[in-house]
C-alpha cells in the first residue's frame, strides 16, 4: 500500500520476487485486482486505509495514464505513468 503526499489518494499492490540465482532475481508487481487468494485482504487493507488516511484509491486507468514530455533522469521508468509522479518508485 502507498499513500501519496501530492493528493488525498493511495494504491494497493502486492510484489513477488523470485531469485533466479546468487545475485539476479526477478521482480514482478500486481496492481487491483490482485489475484484472488488476495481479494479478501485487499478489501480489509482498503478500508483500513480509507478510514486511517481519508485516502480514496485510485482505479488503474487513472493510475497508468501517461504523463507525455517528463525527464525523470535515469530512473529507468521508460513511460513516466501519474503513478511514477504521486509515488515512490521503489515497486517498479
Amino acid at each position: 500500500m502507498l499513500t501519496s503526499i501530492l493528493a488525498p489518494v493511495h494504491l494497493i499492490y502486492a510484489s513477488h520476487t523470485v531469485s533466479t540465482g546468487e545475485e539476479t532475481s526477478e521482480s514482478r508487481a500486481f496492481f487491483a485486482p490482485l489475484p484472488p487468494e488476495f481479494q479478501s485482504l485487499e478489501a480489509k487493507l482498503d478500508a483500513l486505509v480509507r478510514d486511517s488516511f481519508g485516502t480514496v484509491r485510485l482505479p488503474n486507468e487513472i493510475l497508468f495514464t501517461p504523463v507525455p514530455d517528463l525527464q525523470v533522469g535515469n530512473t529507468d521508468f521508460g513511460k513516466v505513468q501519474l503513478l511514477h509522479c504521486l509515488f515512490t518508485d521503489n515497486i517498479w
